[in-house]
């Protein structure tokens, strides 16, 4: 047996698991070379205290320091698309969009996308 980006702490079986902090910091490069301007970050994750969204946010911000102009707002969900999509409503609710908005998986950048949508709000890559 071989578990898929999960480690059970003192378990027989190996293991094939992603490095979630240096995806965060490559994402958040990523994010700054295709967005210069960036000033407003909304950024949709998984569960507050899952490690992969503890890890990705640990990168994340450790690039972000650096740039202390970016404005980051972050949003727990459970890394499906109803949460992110409703988190996405309520922000663009109270604020006008954000510059980027990050997804933590594919459903909740979905989720951020049909909200997005909804509020007729043009979408770039």
């Amino acid at each position: 047996m071989v578990l898929l980006d999960r480690t059970i702490h003192d378990s027989p079986f190996s293991r094939v698991v992603l490095d979630n902090y240096h995806s965060g910091i490559q994402a958040a490069h990523y994010l700054l070379r295709q967005t210069p301007d960036l000033k407003r970050l909304l950024v949709l994750t998984g569960p507050e205290h899952s490690r992969i969204t503890v890890e990705r946010l640990k990168g994340l911000r450790e690039v972000l320091a650096e740039h202390p102009h970016v404005q980051v707002e972050v949003q727990a969900g459970d890394y499906t698309l109803m949460p992110s999509y409703l988190h996405t409503l309520d922000y663009l609710a109270e604020h006008s969009a954000p510059d980027a908005i990050m997804g933590f998986n594919q459903l909740i950048t979905l989720g951020a996308l049909r909200a997005l949508r909804m509020h007729n709000i043009p979408m770039t890559a």
